[in-house]
């Protein structure tokens, strides 16, 4: 009888054991696309989210930033397969870039796909994007933008200052502890503030303060270390090992401005050890009483 009983379960069809690991939800079907057919709906859907306005949505959900289109740019052009696209060599040994391709989205601008990993999903997740323009086709020193150059020169140079002495960058200290970890300031650069309050005056001037009160003032002026303390009535910061960074935006290649109502959006490039760089970068500027302040650091 056992025996029987074996020969029938052996005869009895059996029923397909499923793969993978299931003890976190049902087992997701394989991707079967290929590489390239992954790295196509990825682009696809960039050129979606920015046609159809989700950036602000994709950015609080990802907590990262995404470049707008460039001044003048309503639309990016769809696009049906990455033959579409102008495909750019890698140098594999210097970059882990999966594809990156570009494709021309008015007569002066292109713009430039990079993905990391093509997963088919979401592309900011694993891609960038950047827009360009020939930096020789510029014309420096516009003079229609000369006025937005001498503001820039100015609010630029001054927010490379605050921005350091935020982080604690270029700040002269006495040679005496005065409490545990702190000296009392001698200056900031040449400037020798007495108080808290001075440095947010100072900075309040530069760039627009609800900015600075989301983002530097927290780490500055607050919580059980900050940079900067007020100890017996004088100013007090940590030492820091943090190194400030190079002012690296070329002013004589604004190319575009514009104004919302809320703030103006001016167009320009970097030069980075004096060669100038084709990415467009944006700085926003807003006329605050008589002067101009920084929208948000650039």
């Amino acid at each position: 009888m056992l025996a029987a009983m074996l020969v029938l379960c052996g005869c009895k069809k059996q029923e397909p054991v499923p793969t993978g690991d299931t003890s976190n939800g049902p087992v997701v079907p394989q991707d079967t696309r290929t590489p390239e057919e992954k790295e196509l709906a990825m682009i696809q859907q960039c050129i979606s989210d920015y046609n159809e306005g989700n950036l602000e949505e994709i950015e609080e959900n990802l907590l990262t930033q995404i470049p707008r289109l460039p001044i003048g740019i309503e639309k990016l052009p769809e696009i049906q397969a990455l033959s579409d696209l102008e495909q750019i060599e890698i140098d594999t040994k210097l970059s882990n870039i999966a594809y990156k391709g570009s494709y021309a989205v008015s007569d002066d601008i292109t713009a430039v796909f990079e993905i990391y990993h093509p997963t088919g999903g979401i592309f900011w997740i694993n891609g960038d994007v950047k827009f360009c323009v020939d930096p020789e086709k510029i014309t420096r020193n516009d003079p229609q933008y000369s006025d937005y150059k001498n503001t820039l020169d100015y609010l630029l140079t001054e927010q490379d200052k605050v921005l350091d002495w935020l982080y604690g960058i270029d700040v002269v200290l006495s040679e005496n502890e005065v409490s545990d970890r702190y000296y009392e300031v001698v200056a900031l650069g040449n400037w020798q503030p007495k108080s808290i309050d001075d440095i947010k005056e100072y900075a309040e001037n530069i760039i627009n303060k609800q900015f600075l009160e989301e983002r530097y003032y927290p780490g500055a002026f607050a919580g059980e270390m900050p940079i900067y303390k007020e100890i017996n009535g004088h100013l007090c910061a940590l030492q820091s090992d943090v190194t400030g960074r190079p002012r690296t935006f070329d002013t004589s290649t604004i190319f575009a401005v514009e104004d919302n109502g809320e703030y103006t959006r001016i167009e320009l490039l970097l030069s980075v050890m004096g060669k100038t760089q084709p990415e467009i970068q944006e700085v926003k500027i807003y006329r605050d009483g008589d002067r101009y302040k920084l929208y948000e650091p650039a």
